[in-house]
């Protein structure tokens, strides 16, 4: 499991999720509060209590 917020940030903005547009500056900030599930950080869970809970992001690493 990738829990550091230098990896969620970067590996977020090298996501194709980063092409969303306007959501994208909230969802970054957003993920420091969350964590990436397996070790190459490739979906993000938001914690159960967010009014994000139910929203994964994850991204395709052969895209990059």
């Amino acid at each position: 499991m990738c829990s550091s917020w230098l990896c969620v940030l970067s590996e977020f903005h090298n996501s194709s999720a980063n092409k969303a547009g306007s959501q994208t500056q909230m969802i970054k900030t957003i993920t420091l509060f969350g964590t990436w599930e397996n070790v190459n950080c490739s979906e993000f869970h938001f914690p159960k209590n967010s009014m994000f809970a139910d929203t994964r992001f994850t991204h395709d690493t052969d895209q990059r």
